[in-house]
């Protein structure tokens, strides 16, 4: 489904909380999703998913999950449309990037994970449920993600053990060819720490994250993104950004905010929902400079 607010346009499909695409007026700002052929097979790529519980791949778990967890691919349920009022965004703390105090437009789908009930081809063996929020900005969006403990309805013994967790946003956006022209910057404003890739095909790693969670892109002559991230992604000296691009043709740069490294997933040293928590929030901000 597509949704608009002004000049902001989103697709949201509901399988995975999904954005497959981000248009600013009739510009694209994230590459469209869909199957392209990369290396000689066919790939399921563009917009940007959520990566959970884990990020990536990985090895020492012992969970055999997925490439970048089993939430891209879970369907999603309680799709709602609203208005949210001035008072209510206030106290999520995105106030400040509101312009005034009107009403702010907001889609949410919520996902409930049990054990072996939900979906048999999962070896994740602790319940979950995830709600993911877009609001709507003049110029873009915030998507928020809310990880929280079971219902004890629907979960009456699960005893409050640590969740292992790793979350992420993989937005896939649109780029040209050559991009001699295109920077990223890490840190406030364009001061912060400059990047330019001499290679038409990588994967670099940014670590730690910003402290202030700000990312610009420039990218060529199409587009001044602005990319903010709190909660977990705010998880300092742990949070990291990915970046990815897989052949020097591909329309798309991917840039990954990560709440830590994956090596690290369902380890001691890893990331955990505690005990005393009921739930944990990553939210990620996307706008566009005039």
């Amino acid at each position: 489904m597509i949704y608009k607010k002004g000049l902001v346009s989103l697709g949201i499909n509901h399988v995975g909380g999904t954005i497959t695409s981000f248009q600013i007026g009739d510009k694209h700002i994230f590459y469209p999703q869909q199957i392209i052929k990369e290396n000689g097979e066919l790939k399921l790529r563009g917009g940007s998913h959520i990566c959970f519980p884990n990020f990536g791949t990985n090895q020492t778990s012992g969970m055999n999950l997925s490439r970048h967890g089993f939430i891209r691919d879970s369907e999603f349920s309680k799709f709602e449309c609203y208005s949210l009022p001035y008072e209510d965004f206030i106290k999520l703390g995105f106030v400040k990037f509101l312009k005034n105090k009107a009403k702010v437009e907001c889609i949410s789908l919520e996902y409930n994970y049990i054990p072996n009930i939900t979906r048999n081809d999962v070896t994740f063996n602790y319940g979950f449920r995830m709600k993911s929020s877009f609001y709507f900005l003049d110029n873009g969006f915030i998507q928020n993600v809310k990880i929280s403990r079971p219902s004890i309805i629907d979960f009456p013994k699960e005893p409050r053990n640590p969740i292992p967790i790793n979350l992420g946003f993989h937005p896939y956006f649109e780029f040209p060819f050559s991009f001699k022209k295109s920077k990223i910057y890490f840190g406030k404003g364009l001061q912060g720490k400059e990047y330019i890739s001499n290679k038409e095909t990588f994967v670099d790693i940014v670590k730690p994250m910003p402290t202030d969670g700000n990312v610009r892109l420039l990218i060529a002559d199409m587009a001044k993104i602005h990319m903010q991230f709190g909660g977990l992604l705010n998880n300092y000296p742990d949070s990291q950004i990915v970046l990815w691009r897989p052949g020097k043709s591909s329309p798309f740069i991917c840039v990954e905010p990560v709440s830590a490294d994956n090596k690290f997933f369902g380890t001691p040293k890893g990331l955990y929902l505690k005990p005393e928590e009921d739930s944990v929030n990553a939210w990620m901000m996307i706008t566009v400079d005039e």
